[in-house]
């Protein structure tokens, strides 16, 4: 850090450096409900580093720039916690994105024609179906991708993981210029198949290149997640039409949810694991979601339901690994041919996306709801 004063410092860290990677620590020494929230973010050459004041009083929501006056929360206490994790930070060994060098990648590299490049892709994706639900994790990998880009196919997703495992946002060079960001030098391409266009001749699909925002400029702006597990059930029973109840106490202890159909309810453990509360309740509504939707067989919303229900708890942060639930899924896909296996993780991608946009928006407004009461 400079000698600058605090709070130039921090407004440089929050207008140019949002968020890659959390480090969390609550300041003892103040007074104030205040919680740091720092965030690093790192380039070939440097580490960048944004704290957040986080007003605990206010469900964690970031404290405006406005209010970040050393009157109304004094910021040494909370400087000397941050610097020390900024320190530990520093002494982190860089993990910049890497694109792997494989058979898969010499292959693309090799073939200039984008026409040969589809070729290759799509043969990398029938292998990668092939062998889904007999590798185990594959499936969890490929979620962990899926769930941050869950706007991209399941077929884009699976050849964009099989490139750089560790990609979290992909866009092609003019998108990430609609953003002000450019492409670093000296970055390999990530190609992928163009969602929005084919040849029209012969229907297939065009081959494009994109680059993981760790390849660009571009560091976007980190919004706490503010929602608790309760929320997102409520948010969720709420798409179900749904209702939320707690279990008496002394009664239920041992469960997590349980589905009351008949009463059109939803009985809750408020007390239980917060990711295994998040992805019961989320399975349960994507299959009531789902009885009405005529492209699935009944015998498969079940494995879809879960499928988009650890899509939306990962995406979420309550994607806790749970070996039990993924060896069950992963021994229903190993059961379908590699064509169903396709299908019904598109189906739980779109449904998933569906979840979470809706939730998104509806905890979104019930924050600011929240937020303007507070002031009245």
């Amino acid at each position: 850090m400079s000698s600058e004063p605090t709070k130039t410092v921090l407004d440089k860290l929050l207008d140019y450096y949002g968020a890659v990677v959390a480090l969390k620590d609550q300041s003892e020494e103040s007074e104030c409900p205040v919680q740091v929230e720092v965030r690093e973010y790192r380039s070939e050459t440097s580490l960048l580093i944004a704290l957040t004041l986080l007003d605990l009083n206010e469900h964690n929501r970031p404290i405006p720039l406005s209010h970040r006056d050393q009157s109304i929360h004094p910021a040494d206490a909370w400087m000397d916690a941050a610097k020390k994790l900024i320190e530990a930070a520093q002494k982190k060994p860089h993990k910049p994105i890497i694109i792997k060098t494989d058979a898969l990648r010499i292959k693309l590299d090799e073939t200039e024609d984008y026409l040969q490049k589809r070729d290759v892709l799509l043969e990398e994706y029938d292998n990668v179906l092939l062998r889904l639900g007999h590798e185990a994790g594959l499936l969890r990998q490929i979620q962990e991708v899926q769930a941050h880009m869950p706007y991209l196919s399941t077929e884009n997703t699976i050849i964009v993981w099989r490139q750089a495992p560790e990609v979290s946002d992909v866009r092609t060079r003019d998108a990430w210029g609609n953003v002000k960001a450019s492409v670093k030098t000296r970055q390999q391409s990530i190609f992928m198949f163009r969602q929005d266009k084919i040849y029209e001749k012969t229907g297939a699909r065009y081959v494009e290149s994109v680059y993981d925002v760790s390849q660009t400029t571009y560091a976007e702006r980190w919004e706490t997640p503010t929602s608790q597990a309760v929320e997102h059930v409520r948010a969720l029973a709420k798409l179900g039409s749904v209702d939320v109840a707690h279990f008496n106490k002394g009664f239920g202890e041992d469960k997590i949810v349980e589905n009351r159909p008949s009463e059109n309810m939803l009985l809750i453990n408020v007390s239980a694991d917060k990711n295994q509360l998040v992805l019961m309740a989320a399975a349960i509504i994507a299959e009531r979601l789902l009885s009405n939707k005529k492209n699935i067989f009944p015998e498969e919303r079940n494995l879809v339901s879960i499928l988009a229900a650890q899509l939306y708890a990962i995406r979420h942060d309550f994607g806790a690994y749970d070996r039990t639930v993924d060896d069950k899924v992963e021994a229903q896909l190993r059961a379908r041919l590699p064509e169903e296996r396709s299908g019904i993780l598109e189906i739980a991608r779109q449904m998933a996306l569906d979840m979470t946009t809706r939730t998104e928006l509806a905890l979104e407004e019930e924050a600011s709801n929240k937020k303007g009461g507070s002031r009245t």
